[in-house]
C-alpha cells in the first residue's frame, strides 16, 4: 500500500476495497461517505449504493456522488431503526 493510501480510512480502487488507518484520519461517521464516493469514482455508472440505517448525513453525500456518476441508489424507508440517514438520502431525490 502506498503512503498516500495509508492516510485514507477506506477507498475503492479497481473494484478492490482498501482499508487504511491513520490516527489523524476523519471521524468514523465520515467513513460511509468516503467509501461511497470512492465507489462512485471507481465504478461510475456501474456503482450501486444502499443506505439501510444510520444517524448522520455522510451516506447521503455518498449517494449523491453515485447518482452524479450515473449509478443507482437505494435508501430504506421509515422502517429503519435509525432512520435519519435514509430519510436524508430520500429527501435528496
Amino acid at each position: 500500500m502506498s503512503a498516500s493510501a495509508a492516510k485514507k480510512p477506506a477507498e475503492l480502487d479497481s473494484a478492490t476495497l482498501r482499508l487504511g488507518y491513520n490516527a489523524n484520519s476523519q471521524p468514523r461517521q465520515r467513513l460511509g461517505k468516503r467509501v461511497l464516493q470512492s465507489l462512485a469514482q471507481d465504478q461510475r455508472e456501474r456503482a450501486i449504493g444502499v443506505i439501510l440505517s444510520g444517524t448522520a448525513t455522510d451516506g447521503t453525500l455518498g449517494l449523491e456522488a453515485i447518482k452524479a456518476e450515473g449509478g443507482i441508489t437505494f435508501a430504506q424507508d421509515d422502517s429503519a431503526k435509525h432512520d435519519s440517514m435514509p430519510r436524508s438520502a430520500i429527501a435528496t431525490g
